[in-house]
This record gives C-alpha cells, sequence and structure tokens, in this order.
C-alpha cells in the first residue's frame, strides 16, 4: 500500500481502495479497441509503436489478467509490435512473475523512493511493515539476470527529504 496514492483513503475527495478486479472481457474490450485505434493513427504517425501499460494499485494483484491479456494479443494481434510496460511497487515482483515479465519483453518501472527509511515513510504493508528490502530484493535478482529495461520511479511528497535522497544513491547502488 502507498500512502500517497490517490486511492489510499488519504486524499478527502477521492475514492479509496476497491476488493474489485478488471475481468477478461473488459480487458479484452479495451485491447480491441485500443487495437482498432491504432490502425486509424498510422494515418498520422506511420512510425509511432503502440504502448500497453499495466499500472494503477498494484496490477501484479491482477497478475492472471496480465497474462490473459498478453496471450490474447500474442495470439489475435501478433502482426502489431506492442510494447508492454508495467508499474509496480516491486512487493510482489517475485521470480515467476518478474521472469514471465522478461520473457514478454516488459518495460519494468518500479517504484523506489529512495533509501529504506524514507521509502518505508509512505510504502508499507498493511501490517505497517516496510517494503524496501522486498523491492529491493526482487530488483536485485532482476539485474542480476542482466535484463535492462528496468527503471526506477520514485514519488516525492512535501516531507521528502531530497538531499537524504541524493546522499543514499551510491549507497543503494552498492546494495544492488
Amino acid at each position: 500500500m502507498c500512502r500517497y496514492c490517490s486511492f489510499s483513503d488519504f486524499y478527502e475527495y477521492n475514492r479509496g481502495y476497491s476488493d474489485k478486479y478488471m475481468d477478461f472481457d473488459t480487458a479484452k474490450k479495451a485491447i480491441d479497441y485500443f487495437i482498432s485505434l491504432l490502425n486509424e493513427g498510422k494515418k498520422y504517425n506511420p512510425i509511432r509503436k503502440p504502448a500497453l501499460g499495466f499500472y494503477g494499485g498494484e496490477p501484479l494483484l491482477n497478475f492472471g489478467l496480465i497474462k490473459k491479456c498478453i496471450e490474447y494479443i500474442e495470439s489475435i494481434y501478433n502482426d502489431y509490435e506492442i510494447i508492454y510496460t508495467i508499474t509496480t511497487n516491486g512487493s510482489m515482483l517475485d521470480k515467476k512473475r518478474a521472469n514471465w515479465l522478461m520473457e514478454h519483453d516488459f518495460i519494468i518501472f518500479v517504484s523506489l523512493d529512495g533509501p529504506e527509511d524514507e521509502h518505508d515513510r509512505l510504502r508499507i504493508y498493511e501490517n505497517g511493515k516496510g517494503s524496501f528490502r522486498d523491492v529491493i530484493k526482487n530488483v536485485t535478482r532482476i539485474i542480476r539476470k542482466g535484463y535492462k529495461e528496468i527503471y526506477c520511479m520514485p514519488v516525492f511528497d512535501w516531507k521528502s527529504d531530497l538531499f537524504k535522497r541524493e546522499d543514499s544513491s551510491i549507497e543503494m547502488t552498492s546494495l544492488l
């Protein structure tokens, strides 16, 4: 859980987390519509590569749907070169999921907000435990495999200590 997420119940006028998951019928309709727009878009930009991203809440909570979507695209729309992306907090990026994402050439964006105390200030599990060590372990495994399409996406809030984050970049690199 990320305390600053717009769905975190932290903001007075936004909706909170939901236990609802997108189903495949809804995803399939979105994919079909997306592909239909690609054909129209080729008229305006014939060299553009389409990208399909999975994000919002924690997409790996619905990993089965992600797999089903990619299988559908690869079986029906295999003549398109679609770039796949995922934005994840990294806590569920275990070996099995990471390997599957790498096999399908996903660009992986991981939310990592600086050194452990900065990251864990806002990125916690339901039990209040910070997620930093789990995220580092998961990211390290991917980097050690030589996978290049993994990136850090830090988020800052008004309490973030940007100097601490800068000073810790060398320290964090040594963890990898």
